[in-house]
């Protein structure tokens, strides 16, 4: 029986789901699809290339799931929030799509990534709708995208041990104030996620600012 592309991704999205990434091997998914490991790559060339292919698809299961009532949303800020909060969430539920969006910020145009298109269009075009155009619509987008992105990779470096190390960083720092707010692995978490939408709340209140100018 013949395989596609979209077979071989499909199948790789399923071994993520039930196993994590660490499962997305040539072999597993082999034997997943019921074929040799070396048919994967008549399909993909470079293993990279199915691992941003199953990353994008696993975006947009969260597309599916979510876009309608993010696209309901009438204030374009609140939905630009809401698309933020659906990344997170995905890679909260699956850390190592942190590094694959990295990999996919720097891929090549030959490598399509649909749904992660979709979800950048929901962004520009809601910054529209807060008034930015030209140049400042550009720029905004692309601040906001290398804070999610920037953010996320942050946050998840190191994993499995990335909330330990960053604690252990902290302490270094030696200031008491710090000490006194960070002194757990879940506080590392948890401002890590305060810190996030402290950041892009300021990046969207510049954006209105600017917005509004004459």
């Amino acid at each position: 029986m013949a395989r596609s592309d979209s077979d071989f991704v499909a199948a790789g999205v399923a071994l993520v789901q039930e196993r994590g990434f660490e499962a997305l091997t040539s072999r597993n998914l082999g034997e997943a699809m019921g074929v040799h490991s070396t048919a994967i790559y008549r399909h993909f060339p470079q293993w990279d290339l199915l691992v941003l292919s199953v990353t994008d698809a696993l975006f947009g299961e969260a597309v599916a799931r979510e876009g309608e009532r993010i696209a309901s949303i009438e204030d374009p800020r609140e939905r630009i929030l809401a698309l933020c909060a659906l990344v997170r969430d995905q890679v909260w539920s699956q850390t190592d799509l942190a590094d694959s969006l990295l990999q996919i910020a720097a891929a090549p145009i030959s490598v399509p990534t649909p749904n992660l298109d979709a979800l950048a269009r929901g962004v520009f075009t809601s910054l529209q709708q807060m008034g930015l155009t030209g140049r400042a619509l550009v720029v905004a987008y692309q601040g906001l995208e290398d804070l999610l992105v920037g953010s996320l990779a942050s946050s998840h470096a190191g994993q499995p041990n990335h909330l330990d190390n960053r604690l252990g960083r902290r302490r270094l720092v030696g200031i008491s104030e710090v000490t006194e707010q960070v002194q757990s692995t879940e506080d590392v978490d948890r401002i890590n996620d305060e810190a996030f939408w402290f950041a892009t709340n300021a990046v969207l209140d510049a954006c209105e600012r600017f917005a509004a100018q004459p």
